[in-house]
């Protein structure tokens, strides 16, 4: 499970870089975070969660609690992950998706 962490760890930290390199404003038009004081889907929470529970995962002390203000964002209460293997299975899912939203983005004609 290590290895797969530590795989995971990396492509999260891909995604960091990814979505740093975009703009903000076109990281609002790509759907990449809400505009200033809008809600919805925003990949900054979803990189800085992945961090935190890869992190967690790591120490191996379980079970892990969610209470970050970017996990109320998420999840709308405290979570709480009782292995390894729920915070990857869960992590991955959310890398996915962004990582689908990052290509999708990237694949659009430039302006």
């Amino acid at each position: 499970m290590a290895m797969r962490l530590r795989e995971l760890y990396d492509r999260i930290e891909v995604c960091r870089q990814r979505y740093w390199d975009i703009p903000k404003g076109k990281r609002i038009d790509g759907g990449l975070r809400p505009d200033v004081g809008a809600s919805g889907y925003c990949g900054d929470h979803i990189i800085n969660l992945a961090s935190e529970l890869v992190a967690k995962a790591f120490r191996g002390i379980f079970p892990v609690e969610v209470d970050s203000m970017v996990g109320f964002a998420i999840f709308g209460e405290e979570r709480q992950f009782s292995t390894a293997n729920e915070i990857f299975t869960f992590v991955e899912s959310i890398i996915i998706e962004l990582e689908t939203k990052l290509v999708a983005f990237e694949m659009k004609p430039a302006e």
